[in-house]
C-alpha cells in the first residue's frame, strides 16, 4: 500500500467516525433549540396579529383567548367578521372599523404563516418527545421529555450530564436566577 492509498483510507475512516460520532441526543438538542425559537416567534408574531386584528373584531379577539383555536377559526371561515358563522351574533354589533381587500389579505397570508408555524411546533414537538422516550428513557420518564431534552441542552450532551455531580445539574435551571440575584 502506498502512501496515497493509505492516506485515503485514514480519510475514510475519520469520516466514517465523525458520521457516527453524532448522537440521537445531540439531534434532539438541536431540535428543542429549533422548538423553542419556534414557539418564540409564534408567540411575537400571534400577539402582533390579535393587535392588528382586534381593529377590525375586537370582540372575537377578547372572546378567544386560545391562540391555536383563534388560528383555526380564522383560517377556516376567513378574516372577515360578517364570514365567521359561530360568531355571527357578534361581528352584528361589532364596533370593530371595516377591512378592506389588501388588509384582509395581509391578514389572511400572516394567518397562514402562523398556521405553518404552528405545524412545525407540534411536528417538533412530537419529533423530541419519541426521541426522548427513546435514547432518554429514565430521564424523559421523569422530566418529561422536552424537559429532560433542554436539560441535556444546558449541560452540553447526555454524557456530559451524567458525568455532572446532583449539585451542578440543580444549578443548570438556575442559573439566570441566581446571576440576577448576585446582580441584585
Amino acid at each position: 500500500m502506498d502512501k496515497e492509498e493509505l492516506r485515503e483510507k485514514a480519510i475514510s475512516e475519520t469520516r466514517e467516525k465523525l458520521q457516527s460520532s453524532v448522537e440521537k441526543d445531540e439531534l434532539l438538542v438541536k431540535a428543542v433549540k429549533q422548538l423553542d425559537q419556534i414557539s418564540r416567534d409564534f408567540s411575537k408574531e400571534m400577539e402582533t396579529l390579535r393587535d392588528w386584528y382586534s381593529l377590525h373584531f375586537p370582540e372575537l379577539e377578547s372572546e378567544i383567548s386560545d391562540d391555536d383555536q383563534l388560528i383555526d377559526i380564522l383560517e377556516k371561515y376567513g378574516v372577515y367578521r360578517s364570514e365567521i358563522q359561530p360568531f355571527s351574533e357578534l361581528a352584528e354589533t361589532s364596533t370593530g372599523t371595516d377591512l378592506g381587500e389588501e388588509d384582509a389579505q395581509l391578514i389572511e397570508k400572516t394567518v397562514s404563516n402562523l398556521s405553518d408555524m404552528k405545524e412545525l411546533r407540534d411536528e417538533l414537538e412530537d419529533y423530541v418527545e419519541s426521541g426522548a422516550k427513546e435514547e432518554l428513557l429514565n430521564l424523559s420518564g421523569l422530566l418529561g421529555p422536552v424537559l429532560a431534552t433542554r436539560l441535556i441542552s444546558l449541560a452540553g450532551n447526555l454524557d456530559e450530564l451524567a458525568r455532572k455531580p446532583a449539585s451542578t445539574v440543580q444549578m443548570l435551571g438556575a442559573e439566570k436566577a441566581l446571576f440576577r440575584h448576585l446582580h441584585s
